[in-house]
C-alpha cells in the first residue's frame, strides 16, 4: 500500500508544479554547464584579445627595430628595454620582449626576465596553436611577427587574466541564477496561459533591434506583463536608435574637425601639389600639414599614429598642436621634431607611437632638407632615375624623449617630384590577402612620371580601389605628391 500511496501523490502534484520542478531541473542543468561553457568562451575570447594585442605590439616593435637596427645591437637593446620599461608589471604582468636575428637573440632586462629558458618558452609557446605555454608553472601567452631573419617576441602571464575571467564568470553565475528563479516564478504564475507565440515575437524583434540598431517596435499583446515588457523593449529600441543617430553626427562631426585640421591652403610657391587622403574609418591616425615659415621657406609633414580611429585620431590631433607649437618655436628642421616627440611621449599613453616625416622645402636654395622618424622611406624622383629613398634615420617618436634623428639634404632641380606616403598605400590588401607593396607603387609612380600631380594621385587611387576590388581599406591611406 505504501508504494501505491506514493504513486498517488505523485500524480496528485498538480501540472503547474510537475512543470516548474522540470524546467527548474533543466535550469540547474543548464546554469551548470552555463558555467564552464561561460567560462572556457570568456576565457577564449579575453585569450584571443590578449594574443591580438601582443600580436599589434610585436607588429609596431618590428617596424622599431627595422627603423633602427642599422645603427646597431647596442641602440636595438636600449628601444627594446625602453618600450619594455615602460609596461608596468600590475598592468602587464609577465611583460618581455625578445628580437632575434637569425641565431642571434636580443632580449629586454627591464624586468629581468632575460635567460635562455625564457626564451624557449617563448619559442615553445609560439609553435603552438593557442600560443601559449608555461614557464615556471606559470601560463605565458606569446604574440610573435617574423619578416625573415627577423622574429620579434612578447609575451605576457596569464594569471591574472584567469582570475578575472572566473571572477567575471561567478558573478554572472549568480545573476543567472537569479534570474533562473525569477523565470521560474513567472512560468507557474502563467502556466496554463498560452505565451509561446507572443515571446516568440519579442524575441524576433529583440533579435531584430539587436542585428539593426534599434527602431523597430512591437504591441498587440494582451496581458499586462507582456504589455509591460514590449513597452520596455520598444523605449530600448527608440534609445538604441537615438544613441546610433546620435553617435554617427558625433563621429561626423568628429571626422569635420579633423579635415579642418588638415591646411587649407596645400600651395607651395611654384610647387603643384596633391593629396590622397582616405580614413579606414570615419577618423583617422594618419596626419599631413604644409605650414609656411617667417623665411619664406615652407614645412611639410607626414604623419602616422598606430592604429586608426578614435585614439589615433586624438593622438593626431596632439601632433597638429605640436607642430604649430614647434614652428613657432623653431626654424631648424631638428629641433622642430624634437620639440614634437618630447611633447607626444608626455602626453600620450606608453603604447602610442608614430611615424613621421618632415621636409624643409627651401625654396631660393633649390633643395630640401628631411629628417624620418621611422616613417616609410618617401621617394625622391630626379631625371635620372632610380627614385632616391628618403631613409629614416632613427627611431619613431612617442618611445624616448631625447631621441636625435640626423637632417639630411637634397638638391632640387626643376622638374622634380617627391612622393611621400603612409604604410597604408602599401599594405593595402587584394581579396587574397596580397599586400599591394612597393614594388607596385614605384611601377604606377613610374608610369606617371610625366602626368600631373592631381593625374598620379587619381592613378594611385584608381589602382588602390582595383587591387582592393572596391573594398574599404583596413588602415588609413595618405600619399602627397609634389612637383618642383
Amino acid at each position: 500500500m505504501k508504494p501505491a500511496s506514493a504513486a498517488r501523490k505523485v500524480r496528485s502534484l498538480s501540472l503547474r508544479w510537475q512543470l516548474l520542478i522540470a524546467v527548474n531541473s533543466v535550469c540547474a542543468v543548464f546554469l551548470i554547464g552555463f558555467l564552464a561553457f561561460d567560462y572556457h568562451r570568456e576565457f577564449d575570447h579575453r585569450l584571443r584579445d590578449k594574443r591580438v594585442a601582443l600580436q599589434e605590439e610585436a607588429a609596431t616593435l618590428l617596424e622599431g627595430v627595422r627603423a633602427i637596427q642599422h645603427h646597431g645591437d647596442k641602440a636595438l637593446q636600449s628601444y627594446i628595454d625602453k618600450v619594455c620599461g615602460r609596461m608596468e608589471e600590475p598592468r602587464s604582468p609577465g611583460h618581455h620582449i625578445a628580437v632575434q636575428f637569425g641565431d642571434f637573440v636580443l632580449q629586454a632586462h627591464a624586468h629581468q626576465r632575460a635567460s635562455d629558458d625564457f626564451f624557449k618558452a617563448l619559442q615553445a609557446a609560439e609553435r603552438l596553436p593557442d600560443q601559449h605555454a608555461s614557464f615556471q608553472g606559470r601560463p605565458l601567452i606569446v604574440g610573435t611577427v617574423q619578416d625573415a631573419p627577423l622574429q620579434v617576441y612578447v609575451s605576457e602571464y596569464l594569471d591574472e587574466v584567469q582570475e578575472e575571467v572566473a571572477s567575471d564568470v561567478i558573478r554572472r553565475f549568480a545573476g543567472a541564477v537569479l534570474l533562473a528563479v525569477l523565470a521560474g516564478g513567472i512560468i507557474n504564475v502563467l502556466l496554463l496561459r498560452l505565451v509561446a507565440r507572443p515571446l516568440d515575437r519579442l524575441v524576433a524583434i529583440v533579435d531584430l533591434i539587436g542585428s539593426e540598431g534599434g527602431g523597430e517596435t512591437v504591441d498587440g499583446f494582451q496581458s499586462s506583463e507582456l504589455i509591460s515588457l514590449s513597452t520596455a523593449i520598444n523605449r530600448m529600441s527608440d534609445s538604441l536608435a537615438d544613441a546610433d543617430r546620435q553617435r554617427a553626427r558625433q563621429m561626423e562631426k568628429a571626422r569635420q574637425i579633423q579635415e579642418h585640421l588638415h591646411p587649407k591652403n596645400t600651395e607651395i610657391p611654384e610647387v603643384n601639389v596633391a593629396v590622397l587622403y582616405e580614413p579606414a574609418e570615419h577618423i583617422a591616425g594618419d596626419y599631413y600639414d604644409i605650414l609656411p615659415l617667417a623665411d619664406q621657406s615652407w614645412v611639410i609633414c607626414l604623419a602616422d599614429v598606430a592604429g586608426h580611429g578614435i585614439p589615433a585620431a586624438m593622438s593626431a590631433t596632439l601632433l597638429k598642436a605640436f607642430l604649430l607649437d614647434a614652428t613657432e618655436r623653431h626654424a631648424q628642421l631638428l629641433e622642430i621634431l624634437t620639440r614634437i616627440n618630447q611633447r607626444f611621449t608626455e602626453t600620450t599613453l606608453p603604447e602610442h607611437f608614430a611615424t613621421v616625416i618632415l621636409i624643409h622645402v627651401l625654396p631660393q636654395a633649390r633643395k630640401i632638407q628631411y629628417v624620418n622618424a621611422g616613417h616609410p622611406a618617401g621617394l625622391h624622383f630626379s631625371k635620372s632615375p632610380p627614385p632616391t629613398p628618403l631613409d629614416s634615420s632613427g627611431m619613431l617618436i612617442g618611445i624616448d624623449p631625447s631621441e636625435t634623428w640626423i637632417v639630411q639634404e637634397l638638391d632640387l632641380a626643376p622638374g622634380d617630384r617627391l612622393v611621400l606616403f603612409t604604410d597604408g598605400v602599401v599594405e593595402s590588401f587584394n581579396a587574397q590577402g596580397e599586400q599591394f607593396g612597393e614594388q607596385r607603387l614605384l611601377e604606377q609612380l613610374a608610369a606617371c612620371q610625366h602626368e600631373s600631380t592631381q593625374t598620379a594621385v587619381k592613378n594611385i587611387r584608381e589602382r588602390l580601389h582595383h587591387f582592393r576590388s572596391g573594398k574599404p581599406a583596413a588602415d588609413d591611406v595618405t600619399l602627397l605628391v609634389f612637383d618642383f
